[in-house]
């Protein structure tokens, strides 16, 4: 026992003393020996216990914030280099290295401040392409696959009554999107992006156990335009617009155009020979979705809200959500994002939750796998970027994105995505008789299917 506490009482004035001993010049000299020789994690141990000693000067913050950036720990390295970017900011070296810290940690926005802060000289070398009117460029587009139609066509859906049923049946569908990103102010960024979606659809009216069929093409047009506001420390302002435009022409019923025929020897009317005069008409909504994301980075971590007002489909809107991304690494290697957001239309408010998992699988090779859950009808995830504004509810939705990095600013990535849907169609069934006349009422019944999506997609960094 004797033994035990002189050894922690040694340890304790070895401690002290070498405490002592730590000057200006000592940790001067041996974080710029470790500099020399790349020794990274030495230089770490010895770089944080002298700022916990109050010693702290312009290049122990730099060697530290360049050791961090070694290592991928790139919040960290972002911590020391912002620390004394005030002090030197013309530094080429020490500007490039918050901008590759920033970009390998997914903050491209941010990013962007301290690229706009090289020189002419270093900027051509990182981004030959460079433009001042541009920043990125992308492109995408795929399909849709649905097995509605094979699954659902065949459904008796006027009923036992053979009075009348209505659905639509979805079928395939071709989407293309493209936008563009400007940096007008350093801490400003702006996104314009443009979506065209041509959705096959049928509607089948049935009576009497005939069919209607009428094939046609439902096309939206949308815009999107987000502002991304970077006010410093981390915070993200983000408010965006998106608006979309929604036309089709297909056939309607007349409803009051039914007719019932009188037989004289049963005294009643011939319900089986009742029928709707058919009209086509056009149909346009002109839908749009207001949102705001704020967002605070930390080392490890990002926090953030988010909410919208949207009116789709003729009905309101509203969704608040909170989201929280942890990268233990402090780089894209592998992370997580969770999303949960509480969605409301016509006073019925349901819960969506989203998750993500990503990271690197080789060098310069990412994936992304997520999954989320819940009642998703006219619904916008991504700060209203994306819009399920089909009537159908989305009730799972899950898929993988793989991205890769060209050594030329290029980024080619592919998407997989399955969606499981729930969709609603009428059918009239006999209710009771006033006078020896009919009355059917409407009753609402679900079918399900599935949508598969194929994306691919390329994004130029000018």
């Amino acid at each position: 026992m004797r033994k035990l506490i002189l050894l922690l009482l040694l340890a304790v004035s070895l401690d002290i003393y070498s405490q002592e001993k730590m000057t200006y010049e000592s940790v001067n000299d041996a974080t710029y020996n470790f500099y020399l020789k790349k020794n990274w994690n030495e230089l770490i141990r010895l770089g944080e216990k002298a700022i916990r000693n109050n010693i702290d000067f312009y290049y122990l913050r730099y060697r530290l914030g360049v050791a961090y950036y070694k290592t991928h720990k790139y919040g960290r390295a972002i911590n020391n280099l912002e620390n004394i970017f005030d002090i030197n900011p013309e530094d080429d070296d020490l500007n490039a290295y918050l901008y590759y810290s920033f970009l390998l940690s997914g903050r491209a926005d941010e990013a962007e401040i301290y690229f706009s802060e090289l020189s002419e000289s270093v900027k051509d070398k990182i981004r030959p392409a460079n433009n001042s009117f541009i920043n990125n460029l992308f492109t995408e587009s795929g399909f849709g696959f649905n097995n509605d139609i094979s699954k659902n066509e065949s459904v008796d859906i006027d009923g036992v009554d053979d009075y009348y049923g209505e659905q639509i049946l979805n079928g395939d569908y071709f989407y293309f999107r493209t936008g563009l990103k400007q940096i007008p102010l350093k801490r400003i960024s702006v996104k314009y992006n443009y979506s065209y979606l041509n959705l096959k659809k049928t509607k089948v009216i049935s009576f009497n156990d005939s069919k209607i069929h009428d094939d046609y093409s439902q096309k939206q047009n949308q815009f999107y335009n987000e502002i991304t506001l970077n006010t410093g420390k981390g915070i993200l302002i983000s408010p965006a617009g998106h608006y979309v435009n929604v036309f089709d022409n297909t056939i309607y019923p007349n409803y009051d155009s039914a007719t019932y025929i009188f037989d004289s020897l049963s005294m009643n009317y011939k319900l089986n020979e009742a029928y709707y005069t058919i009209t086509r008409k056009d149909s346009e909504l002109n839908n749009f979705v207001l949102s705001l994301d704020v967002s605070k980075h930390f080392e490890k971590f990002k926090a953030g809200v988010n909410g919208s007002f949207s009116y789709l489909n003729d009905k309101h809107q509203t969704q608040a959500g909170i989201s929280f991304t942890y990268m233990p690494g402090e780089n894209l290697n592998f992370y997580t994002v969770s999303n949960l957001v509480l969605h409301n239309q016509n006073s019925i408010s349901n819960l969506i939750f989203t998750q993500q998992i990503g990271g690197s699988i080789i060098n310069k090779f990412y994936y992304n796998l997520f999954f989320t859950y819940g009642k998703m009808e006219n619904y916008n995830e991504q700060n209203g970027a994306l819009v399920f504004n089909n009537p159908d509810i989305t009730k799972i939705k899950f898929g993988a994105e793989l991205n890769y990095y060209f050594p030329f600013n290029l980024n080619a990535y592919f998407v997989y995505l399955m969606q499981l849907k729930e969709k609603k169609y009428y059918e009239y069934r006999l209710t009771e008789y006033q006078s020896g006349f009919p009355l059917y009422s409407p009753v609402t019944s679900k079918l399900d299917y599935n949508t598969n999506i194929i994306l691919l997609g390329l994004k130029y960094l000018f």
